[in-house]
């Protein structure tokens, strides 16, 4: 509940909820067929800079149990959430709960 928004926050218009599903799946479906048809890794891990919102900030990853401090560092070529740790070691995730730290 703490981290969990509205769209509605963010669009000044009322949206239809098959118009925003229909949306999703048409955006899904062209990111597949880019994928498939093109040698995306490249050009998708060149670009992500541009987008990575989480670069170079403080996080906190939570794993089950398990927690850890440290810093975004980008992706790898697996997707995978590259973060420098406070002992300085890189831990690479594809799956956990990233807070940002203020």
């Amino acid at each position: 509940k703490k981290s969990s928004t509205s769209l509605m926050k963010f669009v000044p218009e009322k949206m239809k909820l098959h118009e925003v599903a229909a949306n999703i799946i048409k955006t899904s479906l062209k990111s597949f067929d880019q994928c498939t048809s093109e040698n995306i890794e490249k050009k998708l891990l060149s670009s992500w800079s541009n987008y990575d919102s989480l670069f170079e900030r403080d996080i906190k990853l939570s794993i089950g149990m398990q927690t850890f401090y440290g810093k975004a560092m980008g992706i790898d070529r697996s997707g995978g959430l590259r973060i420098k740790l406070k002992n300085g070691r890189l831990k690479i995730v594809h799956a956990g709960e990233i807070s940002i730290l203020k």
